[in-house]
């Protein structure tokens, strides 16, 4: 499995994020790669966590999800959570890169979400968790 990518966009992330850097993940096909991980996260549960999660996120990779998005090549998706951020970069078919940070990170990103998630709310208020 390549992921010499991987390790330098690890060290990348690390050198400018530090400690806010929780994982670094390389797959290819079924397999995948703990390229790094935060020494406080457990292993076994984030290996865990990652099957899982992989089995979502690797269809945003295909052909015929870029055909259902008309605006070119997709290059990362990101996802925002109370916990983590997510980000994944799709390298080709069943091939990618995953990047958990902690939300800190991401303080416009998850302000500006935050602002529309009110607005939403406001006219959904039943949709509030």
């Amino acid at each position: 499995m390549k992921n010499q990518i991987s390790k330098s966009l690890a060290s990348y992330l690390y050198n400018r994020v530090g400690e806010l850097l929780r994982g670094v993940i390389h797959y290819e096909h079924d397999e995948f790669k703990l390229v790094y991980l935060r020494d406080d996260i457990r292993e076994q549960r984030y290996r865990e966590d990652v099957t899982q999660m992989l089995g979502r996120i690797k269809q945003e990779g295909t052909t015929e999800e870029e055909q259902s998005f008309p605006f070119g090549e997709l290059h990362a998706t990101i996802r925002a959570f109370d916990e983590t951020i997510f980000m994944h970069f799709p390298i080709g078919e069943q091939i990618g890169v995953v990047v958990a940070l902690e939300p800190d990170v991401a303080q416009n990103l998850n302000s500006f979400i935050d602002d529309c998630l009110d607005h939403i709310y406001e006219e959904y208020p039943s949709m509030k968790s």
